[in-house]
C-alpha cells in the first residue's frame, strides 16, 4: 500500500512501532483493574470486614480522591512529562495492591467450600439457610461469599453471621420466577474484623490516588501524541478497539476469579499486569514532554534507520 504523501508506505516501521505502543498502552491500562475497582468497591470491601452499610458509603471518598488528584495530575504533566507520572503512578498502584494482597491472604486463610452443601439446601429455586447453620461446629463470627446463577446470570453475594438477618436466602427475581437456581461457588470462612475493611479501603483510597496522578491523566494524551498523523485514526481506532475487549476480559474473569481463587488473587494478577505497565513506561515508552509531533514522529524514524543500519 501506498501513502498519500510522498508515496510512503503504511506499514514501515516507524509508523508500525509507535501503533503498537499506543495500542499496548490503552490495552494494559485497562488491566490494572481499575474498570472492576470503580464497578465491585462495594462488594470487596464488605467481604474484607465492613458493614454493607459502611461499604456502600465510601464510594463518595472514592470519587472526591479520584477527582481532586486528577488535578493534581493535570498540573503536573507538563512539568514531569508523561512517562515519569506513569512511572509514579504505577508505583503507588503497587504498592496498595501489594498491601491489598497481603491482607486479603490473611482474611481468606482457612476458606473452606461449602458449595455442595448448599447446592444440596435448595428447595425448588430458592436457597434459605442460616449462615451458621452451614457449619455448625464454626465458633466466632462467620461468613459465606457465594457466587450463584439463575438462568446463567452470575451474582454474588456476602452474609454474615452477625448481620441484621444472618440467613443465606437466594430466591429468583420477578422477571424468571421459575429460574433454576445454581450454586456455583461457595466460601465458608471466620468474619475479618472492620479494621481489615479499612486497610483495604484505604489500599483502594491510594490505588485511585496513584491511578489519577499517572495512568489517568497521560493515557489518552501520551497515545495521541505517540502516534504519527499518518497512522493516527487507525490507531486510536485499534487501541480504543483494545482497551475495551481488555475492560470486557477484566470485569468478565472477576467474579470467577474471587469465587474459585479469592481476592488475593484477583488483586495479585491485577499486581503483575501493573508491574507490566511500569516496566513498559519505564523502558519502552519515550517521552513526549515539549516535543512537538514532527519530532516525535522523527524519533521513531531515526530507530527505525539505525535498526536498518544495524541489520546491515
Amino acid at each position: 500500500r501506498r501513502g498519500m504523501a510522498g508515496g510512503d508506505p503504511l506499514f514501515q516501521r516507524h509508523y508500525i512501532v509507535p501503533l503498537i505502543m499506543a495500542v499496548v498502552l490503552l490495552g494494559i491500562n485497562q488491566a490494572t483493574g481499575i474498570v472492576a475497582v470503580f464497578t465491585f468497591p462495594v462488594v470487596m470491601l464488605h467481604q474484607a470486614g465492613l458493614s454493607e452499610s459502611a461499604a456502600s458509603h465510601t464510594g463518595v471518598w472514592l470519587a472526591l480522591t479520584n477527582f481532586v488528584v486528577t488535578i493534581c495530575g493535570v498540573l503536573a504533566v507538563d512539568r514531569l512529562g508523561r512517562t515519569r507520572l506513569l512511572k509514579i503512578g504505577t508505583s503507588i498502584i503497587m504498592v496498595a495492591l501489594t498491601v491489598g494482597v497481603l491482607t486479603f491472604l490473611k482474611a481468606e486463610a482457612g476458606r473452606q467450600d461449602v458449595c455442595a452443601r448448599l447446592q444440596s439446601a435448595v428447595r425448588g429455586n430458592t436457597l434459605e439457610i442460616p449462615v451458621r447453620g452451614i457449619v455448625p461446629t464454626a465458633t466466632g463470627v462467620v461468613q459465606v461469599n457465594v457466587v450463584y446463577a439463575y438462568a446463567g446470570k452470575e451474582q454474588i453475594t456476602l452474609v454474615r453471621s452477625d448481620s441484621a438477618q444472618p440467613v443465606l436466602a437466594l430466591r429468583p427475581d420477578a422477571t424468571a420466577p421459575t429460574a433454576k437456581l445454581e450454586i456455583r461457588r461457595a466460601k465458608f470462612s471466620a468474619a475479618p474484623s472492620a479494621r481489615t475493611g479499612h486497610i483495604i479501603l484505604a489500599c483502594l483510597l491510594l490505588y485511585i490516588a496513584g491511578f489519577a496522578f499517572g495512568p489517568g491523566v497521560c493515557l489518552w494524551l501520551l497515545s495521541a501524541e505517540l502516534l504519527p498523523t499518518r497512522v493516527r485514526s487507525l490507531g486510536m481506532g485499534l487501541g480504543v478497539l483494545f482497551n475495551a475487549l481488555v475492560t470486557i476480559a477484566t470485569t468478565s474473569v472477576f467474579l470467577p476469579v474471587v469465587g474459585n481463587f479469592g481476592y488475593a488473587a484477583m488483586w495479585g494478577i491485577w499486581l503483575a499486569c501493573t508491574a507490566l505497565y511500569f516496566l513498559f513506561a519505564a523502558f519502552i515508552l519515550p517521552e513526549t514532554k515539549g516535543r512537538t509531533l514532527e519530532e516525535i514522529e522523527a524519533h521513531f524514524v531515526r530507530e527505525k534507520m539505525i535498526a536498518t543500519n544495524g541489520e546491515k
